[in-house]
């Protein structure tokens, strides 16, 4: 209270300075310093990178309220939501009524802005929460920099100030694309609460073309109907799945991320029985995801989307390969994360990670101390990394800690990593590679490795990151049989992303479905970095306190 009563005469001369040019004075730059000043020590610093190159003159507030700049950027923060944003996360309201308040209100008006914009600016550009706040990463792990992203929008023309916050946000068609269905299924929850239920049937575990139920087919017919995907209208046989309802049923499993079989099994009941509001939320995790990623990609890269099962290369903006994958398993799930392809091995060998020898092969060889053999495994001695492989015969598996052996497979066609491993230099040991295991390809939900991504052509996959290579030293390499190493002269970025909504080879919008169960808990951690009801009030309480 005695910091409020000391700034009392400082408010009563910017009083009397009243509707005069007062953000041109020195004295109103030292009072925004002074007021900066005050604030956590943090965010003040960051206020002075921001201010100190403008002289401390105000950049939003004049005389009169918002300018236009500040007018823009209200603007922006209040349509915050079509971005999938809070825009009760920026205190408009308390800006607005301080701008058009007395001249010390308008400073405060000032300083609240620049905070509201700098939270808004990182909110937009990078996400809400650090990649790192839970078990998704993005290209970094931490958030990036607001300071000369909102600096170079106030140093944009006045006319512009608008589309220079717009492009705040990552220009990619799948931001878009997700952008503008949002703004879809927000219209729809307005009226539409559930789409009508489809039940399960009674006897098979799966409702397919040509059959009949009196309950599950009429029930499908309505939500097709109901979801505007051009089912035909009940005939003179509603109990038939007939074709024009299968045609329907499998447009939208293509558009889910589902096998186009026109099966109603348990994937597709999900789909069709999730809401409106559950459809908002994915939508809205999936742009969070998006700004992880940042800016669009240039040069040549590789995407690996954990949800869809898809790998991608990209170059130049063009799609130029596309191939399935494998990716963990629910228990053992693939990481994301940012990083480079640097070599490729030819003939790997593979040294079994220690989380696969402690839970599935030390049970086994318990069991069977043949195991090994059988297997092919090579067991070396951990602690000496030079020397000659061991009888696995002599090692009482019983009581012993197979942490301290390191067991090797070489290559041959009973290795797992095939005959092609792409070394991607990361934290968790993951890496992309073939693998003899090709049927695996063709299911429709591909999650079962223990970790690592299997590629659907690894041979296409070497092509496009060693172009200059001719494929007849692979070749060459494959036919030796022994393992050897080929160094990529430009590494090739990879991103391992996980997305359960995503642009299919057409840009159509595919809502897929949530494997990992990393929604939810997205959707908490951005819930518990907004600020609560009670929190937003006692902001504006100590801020009346303070001045």
């Amino acid at each position: 209270m005695r910091f409020a009563s000391s700034l009392r005469p400082v408010a009563a001369w910017l009083v009397l300075v009243g509707a005069l040019a007062w953000t041109q004075t020195a004295e109103a730059a030292g009072e925004l310093q002074r007021r900066a000043a005050a604030i956590a020590s943090e965010e003040s610093v960051t206020l002075e990178r921001f201010y100190a190159p403008r002289g401390w003159a105000p950049a939003w507030v004049d005389a009169s309220g918002p300018n236009e700049w500040g007018q823009a950027a209200l603007n922006a923060m209040v349509q915050a939501d079509a971005d999938g944003l809070d825009p009760a996360r920026y205190r408009t309201s308390d800006i607005v009524l301080r701008a058009n308040g007395d001249a010390s209100a308008k400073l405060d008006a000032e300083l609240l802005m620049t905070r509201a914009l700098l939270r808004y600016t990182s909110d937009l550009r990078f996400g809400q929460v650090a990649p790192g706040t839970i078990d998704e990463r993005g290209p970094d792990a931490e958030l990036g920099d607001p300071v000369p992203l909102l600096a170079g929008v106030r140093q944009a023309h006045a006319a512009q100030a608008s589309a220079a916050f717009a492009s705040l946000a990552p220009q990619t068609a799948e931001y878009r694309a997700l952008k503008r269905a949002l703004g879809i299924y927000r219209q729809i929850t307005q009226t539409v609460t559930a789409w009508p239920n489809v039940p399960s049937i009674t006897g098979p575990t799966a409702l397919k073309p040509g059959q009949r139920d009196a309950v599950a087919v009429p029930a499908l017919r309505e939500r097709m109907v109901a979801g505007g995907w051009h089912a035909a209208e009940l005939g003179s046989e509603p109990d038939l799945y007939d074709d024009a309802l299968a045609e329907a049923v499998m447009d939208f499993q293509q558009k889910h991320g589902i096998e186009a079989d026109g099966a109603i099994g348990r994937n597709t009941r999900a789909a069709l029985n999730a809401t409106p509001a559950e459809r908002t939320k994915q939508i809205a995790v999936n742009l969070e995801r998006a700004r992880w990623l940042g800016p669009e990609l240039k040069g040549r890269h590789v995407l690996v989307n954990i949800g869809s099962f898809w790998l991608t290369a990209i170059e130049d903006g063009r799609t130029v390969l596309q191939m399935p994958v494998v990716v963990g398993a629910a228990y053992r799930q693939t990481p994301t994360f940012s990083s480079k392809i640097t070599a490729l091995v030819v003939n790997p060998r593979w040294t079994v990670p220690r989380t696969i020898a402690v839970k599935d092969i030390l049970p086994k060889v318990k069991e069977d101390p043949g195991y090994m053999q059988v297997r092919g495994l090579e067991v070396y001695d951990g602690r000496d990394p030079g020397g000659p492989a061991i009888d696995p015969y002599g090692v009482d598996w019983r009581h012993a800690s197979i942490l301290r052996y390191r067991l090797v497979l070489p290559p041959g066609p009973k290795n797992p990593l095939g005959r092609l491993k792409f070394v991607v230099p990361n934290t968790d040991d993951i890496y992309l590679h073939d693998t003899p295991e090709t049927a695996k390809f063709q299911r429709d939900l591909r999650f079962f490795s223990s970790g690592c991504v299997r590629v659907g052509d690894a041979r296409a996959l070497a092509a496009f990151v060693l172009p200059t290579v001719p494929p007849a030293k692979i070749d060459d390499a494959l036919k030796v049989g022994e393992t050897s190493t080929i160094s990529v002269a430009r590494p090739v970025p990879v991103h391992l992303i996980y997305r359960t909504a995503w642009l299919d080879e057409t840009g159509n919008l595919v809502l897929g479905q949530d494997f990992y169960g990393r929604d939810s808990r997205l959707l908490q951690a951005v819930e518990r970095s907004r600020p609560t009801a009670r929190a937003r009030t006692a902001a504006v309480i100590n801020q009346a306190v303070i001045n």
